[in-house]
């Protein structure tokens, strides 16, 4: 019982990965829910994941920089934002904002988007359904 309770036995989630070590976009979304509370169905993902889990018996919480973007459906915007309060722009150079990553240009999100905190966690929504997450303990 203590193993378990220290995280002994379980996999580690331990990683450093990009979407681009995936093919298909099933494979993109089922790696980024082992990371993200996926609140929608997504239709494909961009990310790059470090974390460190610290559940193996190190002292402390594990760490992570989450950096992803996902296309969803537009009207799963709600759904997303469900408790993030809008915000303003991060000044450019201000080095406190969200990591982003480059969107692929098929999925035509135009515009900068619209900012959102929840708690310590990035969001960034485009209303052609795309919505942007960038959180981090680093």
């Amino acid at each position: 019982m203590v193993a378990r309770f220290l995280g002994m036995g379980e996999p580690s989630r331990t990683t450093d990965t990009s979407s681009d070590h995936f093919a298909m976009p099933s494979e993109r979304i089922a790696f980024l829910a082992r990371y993200v509370k996926m609140r929608s169905a997504a239709r494909d993902a961009v990310f790059h994941v470090v974390y460190h889990d610290n559940s193996q018996g190190l002292p402390g919480p594990s760490d992570w920089s989450i950096s992803a973007a996902m296309l969803v459906r537009p009207s799963d915007g709600p759904a997303w934002l469900e408790g993030a309060a809008p915000v303003s722009p991060p000044a450019p150079g201000a080095g406190a904002g969200p990591l982003r990553m480059p969107l692929p240009p098929t999925w035509s999100a135009g515009g900068e988007g619209t900012f959102y905190r929840r708690e310590t966690t990035w969001l960034v929504w485009h209303p052609e359904g795309v919505i942007e997450l960038s959180s981090t303990t680093f």
